[in-house]
């Protein structure tokens, strides 16, 4: 005994649904989806902008219907990057195992048209596979971020059940009422016959037939290569390169690096405007210049210009401090023995008992108090401070009033606005 059909086939109007759905528009059931695992995949199209590249993320199944990547909103985005001046270069960020097979020329001759006045290129994030390689096919290069990402899956097919012999063991008959034999070919319940699927089937190979065309203009492959490559087959990163498919693997942020205004721009007017500065870094490594103490803009500019790692950053920043505190003692050096020489000029001027503008030194005046605080200041280095720059520092830093005293004592004799201890700066 049979089961009830409800459970042979759950929810059967929603299969008929689907098929009715797709009547006048057979394209829609044509698809170049890779099928992988089932999984829950995200839906994105959106643009941003880097450095005058604009960054389009297509993640998912592409379609024209709302929960899939539309088509037709990607070929719109495309047709604006291309009428944006100020975007020298495309990145294609891609992760979508294809989809329906509408207006994806469309979207594949958006690109192509893209790739004539901008530099594009294709970044495979996961997976880019079929209708998403078409697209793909159109950019200037392609990149794969992994070796183990997925590529290609070239090809087409139309999907649809034959329900007829289960209907017939429930003695149910499906009836079309229709104006052609071709008419209600795949509704729900009625014989496929070999006539539909002859036209169907000619229907898929001339989409198929774009389809090796756009992969043999875009890549340049021809013949035994050609076929290779087109029969449907989805390949790891690691060799659809060698097949072809792709230019290399690497990181985005590695493509975004080399994404640069060096190359020769396409059109009359372009090659009149000032090429853009040079995408030489992602956005990770300026974040992570942040965390480097008390780094500059300046510095950050470096970096990015030079192609620095975070590691060379951060050696080059370390030995660019170790250098402004060598510089700093060096200068703290030659203070002392500035102050030494006016000292010992003092004390020439004392012993042949020059009337110096405020009479010779007492023992109380401002410079020989500073120099007896400073002397014993000096004195803790190794048990209070640890060098003598500590000590020096803190010496100003306890007694600012002895020093400006000091300082006021050394203008009016010496008429001089030096300060025997400059204290280093680090801004």
């Amino acid at each position: 005994m049979l089961p009830p059909l409800d459970q042979l086939i759950p929810n059967p109007m929603k299969i008929a649904e689907n098929v009715f759905s797709s009547v006048g528009n057979p394209l829609w059931l044509i698809d170049t989806t890779q099928r992988l695992p089932a999984k829950s995949m995200p839906v994105l199209l959106d643009t941003e902008t880097f450095d005058n590249v604009a960054i389009v993320n297509i993640e998912g199944v592409l379609g024209p219907k709302d929960g899939m990547v539309r088509t037709d909103k990607l070929v719109d985005v495309l047709g604006q990057i291309h009428g944006d001046g100020t975007i020298k270069r495309v990145l294609l960020n891609i992760d979508s195992p294809g989809g329906s097979a509408a207006l994806i020329d469309e979207a594949h001759a958006a690109v192509v048209e893209l790739a004539q006045t901008k530099q594009v290129v294709a970044q495979i994030s996961g997976v880019g596979a079929s209708a998403a390689y078409y697209i793909a096919s159109g950019a200037d290069q392609i990149f794969a971020s992994t070796k183990t990402d997925m590529v290609g899956s070239i090809g087409t097919r139309l999907l649809l059940y034959d329900f007829s012999k289960a209907f017939a063991n429930f003695g149910v008959e499906a009836v079309t009422i229709d104006t052609g034999p071709h008419k209600s070919a795949g509704a729900f319940g009625s014989e496929i016959t070999e006539e539909q699927r002859d036209h169907l089937q000619s229907l898929v190979d001339t989409i198929q037939e774009d389809f090796t065309m756009a992969v043999s203009n875009g890549r340049g492959l021809a013949g035994e290569r050609l076929e290779a490559v087109t029969d449907g087959r989805i390949f790891l990163a690691s060799d659809a390169q060698s097949m072809g498919l792709i230019d290399g693997i690497q990181p985005m942020s590695e493509t975004l690096r080399m994404l640069s205004p060096k190359k020769e721009e396409k059109t009359m007017s372009q090659e009149n405007e000032a090429s853009a500065p040079a995408v030489k870094r992602g956005a990770e490594i300026v974040k992570d210049l942040a965390l480097l103490p008390g780094v500059t803009d300046e510095f950050r500019c470096a970096a990015v210009d030079n192609d620095w790692t975070f590691d060379q950053a951060q050696s080059a920043w370390m030995e660019k401090l170790m250098e402004k505190a060598d510089t700093a003692e060096q200068s703290a050096k030659e203070a002392e023995e500035k102050a030494k020489t006016l000292g010992s000029q003092q004390r020439e001027l004392e012993e042949v008992g020059d009337d110096l503008s405020n009479g010779s030194p007492t023992e109380d005046d401002p410079i020989t108090a500073y120099e007896k605080v400073r002397d014993s200041y000096l004195q803790g280095i190794g048990s209070k401070y640890v060098d003598r720059m500590e000590a020096m520092k803190a010496c100003h830093d306890e007694n600012k009033d002895l020093c400006f005293a000091m300082c006021k004592e050394n203008r009016e004799r010496f008429g001089t606005h030096d300060d025997p201890k400059p204290r280093p700066s680090f801004d």
